[in-house]
């Protein structure tokens, strides 16, 4: 039949329902779903101690209930977790580990040709596995970037690159100048360039790249 506008939301007020974007649910019922969100977090970081962050997309996957991705992001923010670029930060403050540390120094002191991840496992000791996980965490804390699948620059060498880049005044240049630049090979040129593409540092046009004032 027919509600008079306020009936309905009068009535989920006295019944305590929670609505959001047309879903319902009661008080316990919310409940339990943030405590099985809290539940899997924990489990997580049990599973992965030295873990930064926790990718929303698996989080979600782990609950017995399919969320729409906006519904889940306000209950995420309900509970007070900080969420990054998609992924809901674990350790805010913690003090690099010697393992993070090693990594960080190998890949600087390669500048911006640096190796993939399973000659960087071979240098470190790292095995693998580990050494992905922890790569993903540098980046999420800032102190390295993906560049591309497998490609990582120290952030400190990425951003002297960017400087030494506007430093030379081109309005216009070719993927050769570039790489007679900063003396690194194609292989390590092409994706780097559109990587900075991607940033909107540069544009490419044709067979040259537009650097944006």
């Amino acid at each position: 039949g027919y509600v008079e506008d306020g009936i309905f939301e009068n009535i989920l007020k006295e019944l305590e329902i929670i609505e959001y974007k047309k879903i319902l649910w009661t008080q316990e019922n919310y409940q339990r779903l943030k405590d099985s969100i809290i539940e899997n977090i924990k489990i997580y970081e049990n599973k992965n101690p030295h873990s930064f962050s926790l990718p929303l997309k698996y989080l979600s996957g782990l609950l017995e209930i399919d969320l729409n991705e906006e519904v889940f992001q306000k209950i995420i923010e309900e509970l007070n977790f900080n969420v990054v670029k998609g992924n809901l930060i674990l350790k805010e403050k913690e003090e690099l580990t010697e393992d993070l540390k090693k990594i960080l120094k190998v890949l600087k002191d390669y500048g911006l040709a640096t190796p993939d991840p399973d000659t960087l496992s071979k240098e470190t000791g790292i095995p693998i596995k580990e050494l992905k996980l922890k790569l993903r965490d540098l980046v999420q804390r800032g102190f390295l970037a993906q560049v591309s699948v497998g490609y990582y620059i120290e952030k400190e060498v990425l951003e002297n690159a960017i400087k030494k880049l506007k430093s030379t005044g081109w309005e216009k240049f070719t993927i050769s100048e570039f790489k007679e630049l900063f003396d690194i090979s194609r292989k390590y040129a092409v994706p780097l360039l559109e990587y900075l593409d991607s940033q909107r540092i540069t544009v490419r046009t044709k067979d040259f790249r537009i650097l944006k004032k």
